[in-house]
C-alpha cells in the first residue's frame, strides 16, 4: 500500500462482494506470516469459506508505535474502500 508516509509491504486476499475484513500484523518485530508456525499464511484459506477478506500488513516502521498504529488506520481505510463493513485486527 502507498501512504504519504511511504509504502507498507502488505499482502491481499480479497474475496469477491465480501462486507467482512481481517487485517493481519506482525506484532513488534514486523513480518507478513504471523505467529504460531506463520498463521497468517494459512488464515486466508481458512475465512475464505466464511468470505472474509484479509491484509496481511508488515510495519514500515516496527515497534515504532505511532507509525505502525498509522499503518494499521491506511489498512482499515483501504479494505474500506474495496467495500469491507467491518473490519477485525489480529
Amino acid at each position: 500500500m502507498e501512504t504519504n508516509r511511504g509504502n507498507v509491504n502488505s499482502l491481499l486476499h480479497p474475496i469477491e462482494g465480501g462486507s467482512y475484513a481481517v487485517i493481519c500484523v506482525g506484532g513488534a518485530n514486523g513480518g507478513l506470516n504471523g505467529p504460531a508456525h506463520n498463521l497468517y499464511t494459512r488464515l486466508p484459506l481458512l475465512l475464505e469459506k466464511s468470505n472474509v477478506t484479509v491484509l496481511r500488513i508488515d510495519y514500515r516502521e516496527p515497534n515504532h508505535f505511532s507509525e505502525c498504529v498509522l499503518d494499521v488506520l491506511a489498512g482499515c481505510s483501504f479494505l474500506k474502500g474495496i467495500g469491507a463493513k467491518a473490519i477485525i485486527l489480529v
